[in-house]
């Protein structure tokens, strides 16, 4: 069986990248080496990993990133980072299944989702 440890999302700005995480999104730092460029936080079974890039890679920056994150109330959690100014693709829509999501964008404008359930 296979469980996932963690996430990775790049950035080309490691300090402003790792303040949008750990101040504005609040996230909790387990580990970090600015020097190398690396900052692990606590969200839950699986990690998210913050890790700078050299130029050679910058394709992987400012895209959909794939990762999701819960948060108990959607659209307080929308309002209050909209309020703080972290630019959205849209308000929180409901899916099909019944849960919610809206989609953020972090410093480097990678694609981060929010998920909530009502």
């Amino acid at each position: 069986m296979y469980l996932i440890n963690a996430v990775r999302v790049f950035t080309r700005d490691f300090d402003n990248a790792l303040a949008f995480y750990e101040e504005t999104l609040g996230l909790e730092v387990s580990s970090c080496d600015e020097e190398a460029g690396f900052a692990l936080f606590n969200t839950g079974p699986a990690k998210l990993i913050l890790e700078q890039l050299d130029d050679a890679d910058s394709d992987l920056v400012g895209r959909f990133s794939g990762i999701s994150l819960a948060v108990e109330d959607i659209h307080a959690e929308y309002e209050e980072l909209d309020h703080l100014g972290v630019e959205f693709t849209g308000p929180p829509e409901q899916q099909s299944w019944g849960g919610w999501l809206v989609h953020l964008l972090d410093y480097d404008n990678n694609i981060i989702t929010l998920v909530g359930e009502d």
